[in-house]
């Protein structure tokens, strides 16, 4: 049975809003209040897919892809601030993997990639011109980052297979 939901909100001027499901139970909400936010939803493949995604102010941008094979993948997204910007890559092959990304302030960068199964994610941060990337893979990851102030350098963390990491930044 197909079962897939695009739920699309948008107040304000020059919003933009894309979501493509080939995932036969695939689940996407878009919430954009502000001007010039920008959100692209793809999922594919054949387990369950669900994305939320909140951005506020203006000229963020939000961009998540997620597919599975044999499990589900979900993400909850939020933004507030102006130019932030989220990438979000998530490919279930076992045990699903989940995000929440959570970003405050201007002029910040996020990235994630899971791949693999079981791998959960909570990145966060608040202040303005700070960077994250992150990559998981194999299973069982867990990953907590948390950062708070200005200009905060990337740590680029990569962890392969029942890693577990929790870091928090301040400045």
């Amino acid at each position: 049975m197909v079962d897939r939901h695009v739920y699309i909100t948008q107040i304000g001027s020059g919003n933009r809003a894309t979501a493509t499901q080939t995932a036969p139970n695939a689940y996407a909400s878009v919430h954009q209040d502000g001007t010039s936010n920008v959100a692209t939803v793809k999922q594919s493949g054949v387990a369950i897919a669900y994305a939320d995604i909140c951005q506020l102010e203006t000229a963020n941008s939000a961009e998540v892809t997620q597919g599975g094979v044999t499990a589900g993948n979900m993400l909850r997204a939020t933004q507030s601030g102006n130019a932030n910007t989220i990438s979000s890559s998530q490919t279930a092959t076992t045990g699903e993997n989940g995000a929440i990304l959570y970003q405050q302030g201007a002029a910040n960068r996020m990235t994630l990639t899971q791949t693999g199964g079981d791998n959960l994610a909570n990145l966060s941060q608040t202040g303005d011109n700070n960077t994250m990337t992150a990559s998981q893979s194999g299973s069982g990851n867990r990953l907590v980052w948390a950062q708070q102030g200005d200009g905060l350098s990337n740590l680029a963390i990569s962890q392969s297979g029942g890693q577990s990491v929790m870091i928090t930044q301040k400045k």
